[in-house]
């Protein structure tokens, strides 16, 4: 029996009238009806696009920059990188948000953008541009 099925057949069982669109707006008080908030939640959660943006300027670039992202196992992760002057560029991962996995580098040899996507399995992404100095941008995107 599928997962849809199943949770329709709970939400009968109920006797609720529930309505995607509205399971955050209405409080039941049946084990059920939590048990397929929760789950409608979790799944609305997974299935929207998440992003984090940064930026920083040359003057206030000291230490490099970096940005990470909760991509909660999203599959698909885009990386973009526009930098002021040559730089390098680290992808890592993470499946806690503190123990980091160096997955992918490259290089810029002059002034310009980068972008690259990839297939995900770690729960968190992390651009870094170590090069100081430099106007530095960074944005990550992942979806399902």
């Amino acid at each position: 029996m599928t997962k849809k099925i199943v949770i329709t057949k709970a939400v009968q069982e109920a006797g609720l009238d529930v309505k995607l669109s509205e399971v955050d707006k209405k409080l039941y008080d049946t084990d059920e009806a939590k048990t397929i908030t929760a789950i409608l939640k979790e799944l609305r959660d997974k299935l929207t696009n998440v992003s984090a943006y940064g930026s920083i300027a040359s003057g206030d670039n000291t230490a490099g920059f970096s940005v990470s992202l909760e991509v909660a196992h999203r599959s698909h992760v885009e990386v973009w990188v526009k930098a002021s002057d040559a730089c390098d560029i680290k992808v890592y991962g993470s499946r806690n948000g503190t123990d980091w996995r160096l997955v992918d580098s490259a290089s810029l040899s002059a002034a310009g953008e980068w972008h690259k996507g990839y297939l995900n399995g770690y729960a968190y992404v992390k651009v870094e541009v170590p090069t100081t100095g430099i106007d530095v941008e960074i944005e990550i995107t992942a979806n399902p």
